[in-house]
């Protein structure tokens, strides 16, 4: 799934003439997952210019999670949870608004680390990551 970033050439746009290639192949997949109760949820952030809601799916367990395609950085972002702005329990940042939202460092996929940075969830004290699979791609988890 990509987004739209405006109207810089960027990995997360849904329109191929605007996605730059060598950007799409350094993207990693970060998994969103909001555990709490809710009805609808969304994210939104800086790899969306703030200006795109990603709706996040249901399971049968009650949350709410998505797969997003970033490129290695520091990226922030809030969730909207039945119409309302929040942040989760995992780490926060300050914009220079004084905004607070959470955020997620994106490894570059170069290092020969088996885990990458992820955000703990608001029921879990304890940051929670995968193992890169047989195919070379992980998923940052965060919640």
């Amino acid at each position: 799934m990509f987004w739209g970033w405006g109207k810089q050439r960027s990995p997360v746009s849904s329109r191929p003439e605007d996605q730059d290639p060598k950007l799409i192949s350094c993207c990693r997949p970060v998994s969103f997952t909001w555990r709490s109760k809710a009805s609808e949820v969304f994210v939104v952030g800086s790899f969306t210019n703030w200006g795109v809601k990603v709706r996040l799916a249901a399971n049968p367990q009650g949350e709410f999670s998505c797969v997003i395609q970033l490129p290695p950085g520091l990226h922030t972002y809030k969730f909207i949870v039945d119409g309302e702005w929040k942040c989760s329990d995992g780490p926060r940042i300050k914009d220079p608004s004084g905004n607070e939202n959470n955020c997620v460092t994106v490894a570059d996929g170069l290092s020969n680390k088996k885990e990458l940075p992820s955000t703990s969830s608001p029921q879990q004290s304890n940051p929670k990551s995968s193992s890169p699979e047989s195919s070379g791609s992980s998923v940052v988890e965060v919640y």
